[in-house]
């Protein structure tokens, strides 16, 4: 009979632990939800015959109060609607808790790719970048996939 109490006992504290684990974890995983990626400048880097070399940078930031760690990042870049080039950042970044990190990410292009973009530039009254992608964090609930979607005008003329 004792041995019973104490096993329900035991089982009890258990649920009740689990419970709790599992609250903080989700209360974690809801508010990794709220980081954000920034696209920041897209500056040229190199230029050869086929094409160069970009720097992408973003500002990620970390309203939460858990620091974030990032797994992966993957995008496109875009000029003028016209995809340009592909960009990933696989390297594990941290995020600080209550802060903000600047990513840079270097991606080459093509001319071939790039052409349609530059002659809708001249024609265009601005010139601008739009970036669609993922991030990926790691959460203790697995893999937290974060939507990229930004637009920033680099110049007017």
């Amino acid at each position: 009979d004792m041995k019973i109490h104490r096993l329900r006992f035991g089982l009890l504290m258990s649920v009740v632990l689990l419970a709790g684990v599992g609250c903080a974890t989700l209360k974690s995983y809801s508010a990794l939800r709220k980081v954000k990626f920034h696209l920041r400048s897209v500056t040229v880097d190199d230029l050869n015959l086929t094409g160069g070399r970009l720097t992408v940078t973003f500002l990620a930031e970390n309203p939460s109060t858990h620091r974030a760690r990032m797994e992966k990042m993957e995008f496109l870049l875009f000029l003028n609607d016209h995809r340009v080039a592909t960009g990933e950042l696989t390297d594990r970044i941290q995020i600080p808790a209550r802060g903000h990190r600047l990513l840079r990410i270097p991606v080459s292009f093509r001319w071939s790719d790039v052409g349609a973009g530059l002659r809708q530039a001249f024609t265009a009254d601005t010139l601008w970048y739009r970036v669609e992608g993922n991030a990926f964090l790691d959460t203790p609930m697995g893999p937290l996939k974060l939507r990229i979607l930004e637009r920033t005008r680099s110049l007017s003329h």
